[in-house]
């Protein structure tokens, strides 16, 4: 053996390991950075995802990172084309950011980049060096300075969604299978946050529309004019919709339909347009007409009464691409239309065009009663529509008062009781709040009495009759009546149980996945010392062997040398503990009888624990052979059972083995404590039960990682071991433990698919 060659391969295996170590650690900071900006930012933060991406830029080590969003656009001739446009995007000192570029903000696939299409929808990456690309796609690449390229689809809600890429300017970069492993992960975490951005955009886009429905309500009751009433409608339609423009149009006595007010329009569009209407004013049910893009509506081409121009080409000369006409009905009368304009293509969902509904309908009670002068039997009316319309609970509380005045909606959805059982005080909404929020609750309630013009937005919890705890947001304000000299609050109360379960589920799904990216981080760590810490041992040994050669076995060092190559062996079995965990180890696999290795090992054990102790076998009869490696079977076996015995060391202890054979679904199987979970099937198992101090739910998130003990001589690689030899034989471990009621420990291995046939 060349000795120095071997040192020289040994030190550069290490220098490779240690690189390798390094790039790893650079992701699994980038990436815990980038998963942490994107936890702790605030909803609908637009610089969230800008500054998140900057921590991916340094954990993938890449010139450019950027995120594309899918679009669909209908041509005039019917067709729709899929295209991808640039939305957020990241860049290293010295690199020109493309962010701006008019080719990255509207392409479509099919102009060169089909490819790109059909592959990343299908959810597979796009890597390579940007010379060995078609044409189609080199050419635009090349003239951005980009040699090498990685390219991940982004899926949401199991649509293609957009993708995730990194550029590499001047340098020719491979992307390594671990480095498209890995920014996958961010690819997923990415995902995740724009659903749960998009699920609080959606509950803000719904308060903001009750909000509005609600103020225009209120408006028009204390409105001294119609101008007032219009200015509240235009200003709802632009919040609540996103609406660029707005406008109103009522018939006039002589059955025109005029603007009564505009919002964004210029004055030549209006006057252009004056007159144009799509019902006659005794139409009975107008429906909406809406135009998601005035280029390809066919309708839209209708000329206007005072000049004979098509109504496309001014609305289009006013910038605008959508439309919305929603009529005015007042008592089955068409008073007129309310309209929504968009400078870009809009699509109108149902949620959207109930909405304008709605507001119309409150928008056309308001100026028929301002038209008729009953103020009362209108103000009803429209308070009706809009309680139809509310999924909360609208209440008002008078100065003095114990209980609601008012106090009506969903009420027994939220609470379970009735609103007359609120109003009676029979049930004391105070007595419904949690204990924790109570006093803070009430406390905030006595403030907005006592201050005029002030409200309050406040979440808490509330005791459902069921006994199931519900949150609330509790959005009020303090009301002066003047005129008849009356303080009240007035508020209404929405049930936020879903989303704050679905904020928990998330936060709980988010910390399961980067608990199971750290232990898999620690197996790839483990896996790679282990080997490496084994090419040294093998080169001490060797030389340890050639010394012994070269003395006597009654030389003075002879001894020293076999304690050495003592250790050695016993290094050795550390590190393949660290195989063991990481699943690299060496298994000879060959079917197995699991019975009778437990018996086996249950005797070795019951020799060497205290009398204290009872060790009792349940073994079902007649299970199938599993396919395993039996040294490392019985290292499980006898790893398990010995922490059994010292769990019971304090009391008088009683560990319960028993094996069999189940059927296991998916739910079962996902509590696994491997990050990869088996399909589910028939499987044997053995099971570990004893009475022992169990162990808390802080030991059980911790319980294999590699080098973590609670015990005071422990190394903390026997557990993980056990997890490595599991997942290497595609199996599952389920812990169940309480402190002082004991653990419960059962490993299952997959059966030959002819057993779980038969079965």
């Amino acid at each position: 053996m060349d000795l120095e060659y071997g040192t020289f391969a040994t030190i550069s295996d290490l220098q490779r390991a240690e690189v390798a170590l390094a790039i790893r650690l650079r992701y699994e900071a980038g990436l815990s950075a980038f998963s942490t900006a994107l936890i702790e930012a605030s909803p609908g933060d637009p610089n969230t995802i800008h500054q998140a991406l900057h921590h991916l830029l340094a954990a993938a080590d890449s010139s450019r990172v950027y995120i594309a969003e899918n679009f669909v656009d209908q041509h005039e001739d019917g067709t729709t084309c899929v295209g991808m446009k640039l939305i957020y995007e990241a860049c290293v000192e010295g690199i020109e950011p493309e962010i701006d570029n008019p080719a990255l903000q509207h392409g479509y696939y099919h102009d060169g980049f089909q490819r790109w299409y059909d592959t990343l929808s299908q959810g597979l990456p796009i890597a390579g060096l940007v010379t060995n690309f078609p044409d189609s796609e080199r050419i635009f690449l090349q003239l951005q300075s980009i040699t090498s390229i990685l390219v991940l689809p982004i899926f949401m809600g199991g649509s293609f969604y957009g993708f995730i890429g990194f550029d590499h300017v001047q340098a020719e970069r491979v992307w390594e299978e671990n480095d498209v492993r890995l920014l996958r992960t961010a690819g997923e975490i990415l995902s995740a946050h724009l659903q749960r951005q998009r699920a609080a955009a959606e509950l803000v886009r719904k308060y903001e529309q009750l909000r509005a429905v609600f103020v225009l309500s209120e408006t028009a009751a204390r409105a001294g004019s119609l101008s007032d009433i219009y200015t509240a409608a235009l200003n709802a339609l632009h919040q609540a919709l996103g609406a660029d423009r707005a406008s109103v149009l009522l018939f006039d006595t002589d059955g025109v339909m005029r603007f009564k007010a505009t919002l964004g329009l210029s004055a030549t569009y209006c006057e252009a347009v004056e007159g144009h209407t799509p019902w006659a004013p005794d139409t009975y049910g107008p429906e909406p007409v809406l135009s998601a893009n005035i280029i390809v509506d066919h309708t839209m081409a209708a000329p206007l009464p005072r000049t004979g121009e098509p109504l496309r080409d001014v609305v289009a000369r006013e910038g605008i691409l959508a439309l919305g006409m929603i009529p005015l009905v007042f008592q089955g009368r068409l008073l007129g239309k309310f309209m929504v304009y968009y400078d870009s293509p809009h699509q109108f969902p149902p949620e959207e065009i109930q909405f304008m509904q709605t507001l119309a309908s409150t928008l056309a009670n308001a100026i028929g009663r301002k038209h008729a002068g009953d103020a009362l039997r209108q103000s009803e009316q429209r308070y009706r529509l809009f309680m139809q319309n509310f999924t909360g609970i609208a209440y008002q509380i008078e100065w003095g008062s114990s209980h609601p005045t008012l106090f009506e909606g969903t009420v027994p959805e939220i609470i379970g009781y009735t609103a007359e059982a609120i109003l009676s005080g029979e049930i004391s909404w105070a007595d419904l709040m949690d204990q924790q929020d109570r006093e803070r609750v009430l406390a905030l309630g006595h403030w907005l009495f006592d201050t005029t013009g002030s409200s309050t937005d406040d979440e808490y919890r509330v005791l459902h009759k069921s006994g199931e705890m519900r949150w609330v947001r509790d959005i009020a304000r303090h009301v002066v009546d003047e005129e008849n000299e009356r303080n009240f609050i007035q508020g209404a109360i929405y049930d936020m149980t879903e989303r704050k379960r679905a904020e928990e589920e998330q936060l709980e799904m988010e910390r399961r996945l980067f608990h199971a990216q750290k232990l898999e981080s620690l197996g790839v760590l483990a896996g790679g010392i282990a080997h490496d810490f084994n090419n040294l041992l093998l080169a001490i040994s060797g030389n340890l062997e050639v010394a012994q050669l070269h003395i006597g076995p009654d030389a003075p060092a002879a001894p020293f040398i076999e304690r050495a190559m003592n250790a050695i062996h016993s290094a050795a079995g550390l590190a393949q503990q660290m195989l063991d965990y990481s699943g690299r180890g060496h298994f000879i696999v060959e079917p197995l009888d699991l019975n009778l290795l437990v018996e086996q090992n249950c005797e070795f054990v019951r020799a060497a624990i205290a009398r204290s102790r009872v060790l009792e076998l349940q073994l079902a009869s007649n299970i199938p052979a599993i396919n395993a490696d039996s040294s490392q079977i019985q290292q499980v076996i006898m790893n398990l059972i010995t922490n059994a015995a010292e769990a019971t060391a304090d009391v008088d202890g009683k560990i319960l083995v028993s094996t069999g054979v189940a059927q296991y679904d998916a739910a079962y199987l996902a509590l696994s404590r491997g990050v990869e979970k088996p399909p589910p099937g028939l499987f044997a198992y053995f099971q570990v039960e004893d009475n022992g101090s169990g162990m808390s739910a802080e030991v059980q998130q911790r319980l294999f990682e590699p080098f973590y003990t609670t015990k005071f001589t422990g190394r903390g690689l026997g557990m993980a071991a056990v997890l490595g030899i599991v997942r290497g034989h595609h199996g599952a471990i389920v812990v169940e433990s309480n402190v002082n009621e004991g653990t419960c420990v059962r490993v299952l291995f997959p059966l030959p698919v002819k057993h779980a046939q038969q079965q």
